[in-house]
């Protein structure tokens, strides 16, 4: 590593033709070097070289002359667009330099030290004035702290902050929500928490601030600066107060209530460390959970040591997961199952309390007690109550269609028709999605909304109470799966998005890390790999890649490798855990018994290599891909809310019965074309359908994304597969998420929606009917797998799958129950529409006069859907979201007019995809789909009709087969006794081959734009 002198300064050259700058277009995308505008408008041909003082200058971290020429340095890029390109990044600094100076930002003071960096590239700065020795050790630092841009903010008001500032000082706590880094020198910032996005440097009197875009920089400099003089008028109208103490306070002790190594801060000063003693428990390597303890980028060692002393130290039992294979952890004591059963409950206690206006029970410290609620937050019974109506009405039905058929038995003694009675069970299980839609209409027109903004058990509707100021908070870590998505246009927004969201949470106090499980890494091409590194390396962002199927003998598991991906990276960091604990002691007594943050750090860095050679070349891995207490799971394509994280952990932390927070999410919209809008318009409407529902009281679904969930739950389900591995989530199911809440509600731990963030977690929707298509057949698979075994198994194992089989015995409530079968079996209704379609066609339209009065007509049946779902059921919607405030009515009515049509097309062409999709699990057909498309591709009319009959072409077939069928049948071809002529038996098969044939083209939003 240089030292400080170990730097050089590239003598400014001029620019043979003006460059034109503009500051805000710099930081579009901070993951693109900004010298791509500029070559665009920068000469191509070589320039002379002329040594002026006016421009910035470039220091490099890896020689140790400072004028040495440019040749000894060679870039990566060509040498004709290396000057034009420092030039540029030396006109952005010097410019910037300018406007700071306007907004009073930097002091004009000649003794005071003002700067303004720009990176170049890996390890390469430009920065302003050029000619200022003194920034050469500022300059030293941010090779370290590798960010984007940077500038020291030298206003009267940070001066005076960092003026009352004792040595030893490590937060400035501006604001309850805002604690700033500090520390003593310049050399310090390297050790600096880079999410932060500041820190004083006490000695010298600045606030360092720096982002990963120019714009973003400036503008946080302007956030801070009313920050901080907010909290020096705070300060005087308190000293000032004949009331106050703070008169008589050290300066310190105002400014920060940590200025010791072992408080929450976790920046260090440039100073000396403080130690402190790691445990000496004997066991301690094998009892501690795979909890990241210690961080390279997170908290003070001392105080993630704290948290593992008291796990090590408590005499809990250990306990295990589902299977005797599971490991066992120690210290980790699930909560109970709270249910929904009377009789000495100790969470219907606590909600009868809390809902009478008492107070719940606490244990310790004013912590919820095991088994009870958060006050405020009661059990709602009006979902048991939907639901118990729901299959009230679902007997009902059953039965009097029984009444029926035993009626017409006796009234013409044929038993025969008793065979119908056995088909009934057949027919409940696919009604109940109507039936419970039916009481649905009613209850979302005429009963109570006003728990949609409560909390309750499984529901949050507000905010819970934030943790008392100087409370010590977890440690997240942001787990995103991803394949081979555009860099540029869906991984660095969304990675950009999160960072945003880590800098607040790091201002509050808190940390977090990102974690990318990289499956498409190993892939790439060289040049794709390295760009990837290199974007991840500069904003700090861990990753852990794995090798191609069949590579160095290695299979991706499972059918969508999701799964398999998380589990690879889960793996590789428990491992290098395991490592740590077992190497610890050694280092510690090697150390002298005391341990510091860079102790900490380079023993990481030796237990993450070796975890990486045990895996023979199998893993890619750099960064910190260590998991902290909470686990944030989000897809490639997400948004979040730039305050999520302290919301999280104040609702985690006051809720130790919560294994997954699910939050509802909104749309975030790419394309910006019809389809994507009208599945915009329907996720909207299903995420607050699913809203009410938990609200209600029924139990929470995880959807697998955009999800915190409690890494310590996680660890106490995980199993092991036939092969051994380790398994946090089943590679051999394609609804994984289904499987981890199912693994985490038998071990005691709740789902809970939350919608206090206001879809403020965006995530992309389909962009094409293809991709749509495509995510239905995976539910439908899915479900097929949850529910059947495959048809040669039948024989020995019987018709349901073990995992259906421990959900229906489990101890989970008999509501979640019901509501599960009713969603699961729902595409088995909409499959059944194609073979009953066809089927009722000819039975009826053949055999009608001989027919038994049993079976309803077509007609009937199909006038029931379209007015139970697509009239009923969207005329409820409308006042439902007019009765949430969710929209006005007349807007809520605008939409409904303009997609319901649509939707009614894209409805009537599922049926036939779903039922293959429900058929090749139990037949075990190798169904495959594409990977989901995030990045918008343009196309037109030429690509997509061939593209249509690839896709569609069998069912396009099979309809037109089936139009020629009617048509014949119809047509003086077939005799007249034999002829199909009444129209109650054509109209819902023609709709039906309408709406399949149509499907294809309708909504393919680049055919009906007419593009050619």
């Amino acid at each position: 590593m240089q030292s400080d002198a170990e730097i050089r300064a590239i003598p400014a050259q001029p620019v043979s033709a003006p460059l034109r700058f503009d500051p805000a277009q710099y930081g579009a995308n901070s993951h693109l070097s900004p010298l791509s505008r500029f070559e665009r408008q920068a000469p191509s041909g070589p320039s002379t070289p002329s040594y002026g003082s006016e421009a910035g200058s470039v220091a490099s971290g890896s020689h140790s002359q400072r004028n040495s020429s440019s040749a000894d340095n060679p870039s990566p890029l060509s040498s004709r667009s290396w000057i034009p390109k420092v030039e540029a990044y030396k006109l952005i600094v010097e410019e910037m330099f300018r406007q700071l100076k306007k907004e009073r930002l930097v002091t004009a003071a000649p003794f005071v030290v003002n700067g303004v960096a720009c990176r170049l590239g890996r390890n390469k700065y430009t920065y302003y004035p050029p000619n200022d020795d003194r920034l050469l050790s500022w300059v030293t630092a941010l090779h370290l702290l590798n960010p984007e841009a940077a500038f020291t903010l030298t206003s009267s008001v940070a001066a005076s902050i960092c003026a009352g500032l004792e040595p030893g000082t490590t937060e400035v706590i501006l604001t309850d929500e805002d604690f700033v880094q500090v520390v003593e020198t310049t050399e310090g910032l390297g050790k600096a928490r880079k999410a932060q996005g500041a820190c004083f440097v006490r000695t010298q009197g600045c606030l360092v601030v720096w982002a990963d875009t120019v714009q973003d920089m400036v503008e946080a400099g302007r956030v801070l600066e009313k920050k901080m003089i907010k909290y020096i008028w705070r300060r005087a109208k308190a000293s000032n107060s004949p009331y106050s103490t703070l008169a008589s306070t050290p300066s310190s002790a105002v400014h920060s209530a940590r200025s010791s190594a072992v408080g929450h801060g976790s920046t260090p000063s440039s100073g000396p460390s403080t130690p402190f003693t790691p445990p000496s428990h004997p066991a301690a390597a094998l009892t501690r959970p795979f909890r990241k303890f210690f961080s390279p980028s997170g908290p003070a060692t001392s105080q993630r040591l704290q948290s593992a002393t008291s796990l090590v130290g408590s005499e809990k039992p250990a306990l295990l997961g589902p299977t005797d294979s599971t490991a066992a952890i120690a210290g980790l004591e699930p909560s109970p199952m709270i249910n929904e059963k009377l009789g000495g409950d100790p969470t219907v206690a606590a909600a009868a309390a809390a809902e009478a206006g008492g107070d719940v029970p606490d244990e310790e410290g004013g912590q919820p007690a095991v088994g009870s609620l958060q006050r405020g937050r009661t059990v709602n019974l009006y979902g048991p109550l939907y639901t118990g109506i729901g299959v009230g009405l679902n007997i009902l039905l059953a039965g009097l269609l029984a009444r029926r058929v035993i009626t017409m038995c006796l009234l013409d003694g044929s038993y025969l028709r008793l065979a119908v009675l056995a088909v009934i069970p057949a027919q409940m299980l696919i009604c109940q999605f109507l039936c419970d839609n039916i009481v649905g209409i009613v209850a979302q027109v005429f009963m109570p909304i006003a728990q949609l903004n409560r909390n309750s058990l499984y529901y949050s509707g507000k905010r819970s109470p934030r943790l008392p100021a100087g409370s010590k908070l977890p440690h997240f870590t942001v787990q995103m799966p991803v394949y081979k998505e555009g860099l540029d246009s869906v991984l660095a927004p969304t990675i950009e998005s999160v960072k945003k969201a880590v800098a607040v949470y790091e201002l509050q106090g808190g940390t977090a890390n990102i974690l990318v499980s990289e499956d498409g890494m190993q892939l790439l091409s060289p040049e794709e790999q390295e760009v990837r590194r290199d974007y991840y390396e500069r904003n700090m962002v861990g990753w852990v890649a794995r090798p191609r199927h069949g590579d160095k003998g290695y299979l991706r598991k499972g059918r969508f490798k999701k799964a398999s991906n998380l589990n690879f990276t889960c793996n590789l960091s428990m491992r290098i855990e395991e490592i740590m604990d077992d190497k610890r002691p050694e280092a510690t007594m090697l150390s002298g018994g005391e341990w510091y943050d860079e102790d900490e750090k380079a023993l990481y860095a030796t237990a993450m290599q070796q975890a990486i050679d045990e895996s023979e070349g199998k893993a890619w891995a750099a960064g910190d891909i260590r998991i902290g207490d909470y686990i944030l799971l989000i897809d490639s394509d997400t948004r979040v809310p730039a305050d999520c994280f302290l919301d999280a952990a104040s609702e985690l932390e006051q809720s130790p019965e919560v294994g997954v927070l699910q939050h509802s999410s909104g749309v975030m919209y790419v394309a910006n074309h019809f389809f994507e809008k009208m599945i915009g318009y329907f996720t909207e409407v299903v995420n607050l359908a699913i809203s009410w529902s938990v609200a209600n009281g029924g139990v929470a679904p995880f959807v697998g994304h955009n999800a915190f969930l409690r890494w310590r739950a996680a660890q106490q389900v995980i199993f092991t597969d036939d092969d051994g591995e380790r398994c946090v989530w089943s590679s051999a199911h394609v609804s994984e998420d289904f499987d981890m809440a199912l693994r985490l509600l038998m071990k005691g731990y709740v789902v809970r929606w939350a919608t206090y963030s206001n879809n403020q977690f965006l995530e992309g929707v389909s962009l094409t009917a293809d991709d749509e298509l495509n995510r239905w057949q995976k539910y439908a698979y899915g479900c097929s797998e949850l529910v059947l075994n495959p048809l040669r198994k039948w024989p020995t194992r019987g018709p349901l799958s073990p995992l259906f089989k421990k959900f229906l015995w489990s101890d989970c409530s008999t509501t979640y129950k019901f509501n599960a079968c009713s969603y699961i079996f729902s595409y088995w209704a909409i499959a059944v529409g194609t073979p009953m379609t066809v089927a009722m066609y000819f039975a009826m339209g053949l055999f009608w006069p001989l027919m038994d009065p049993i079976p309803l007509p077509p007609l009937q049946i199909w006038f029931t859907v379209v007015f139970v779902f697509s009239i009923f059921g969207t005329f409820a919607q409308l006042v439902f979201r007019a009765r949430a405030s969710r929209a006005t009515f007349v807007h809520a009515l605008v939409q409904t007019v303009k997609w319901t049509p649509m939707l009614c097309v894209f409805f009537g062409g599922l049926g036939y995809h779903v039922m293959l999709a429900l058929l090749a699990h139990p037949f075990e057909y190798n169904m495959t789909w594409s990977a989901t498309v995030k990045d918008v591709e343009e196309s037109n009319f030429w690509k997509e009709i061939p593209a249509i009959f690839k896709r569609f072409g069998h069912c396009i077939a099979f309809m037109v087969l089936f139009a020629a069928a009617m048509v014949v049948m119809g047509s003086d071809l077939i005799p007249l006794e034999w002829r199909i002529l009444e129209p109650a038996i054509y109209a819902p098969a023609i709709a039906f081959v309408v709406a399949h044939l149509v499907y294809p083209f309708v909504l393919n939003p680049w055919l009906v734009r007419f593009e050619f």
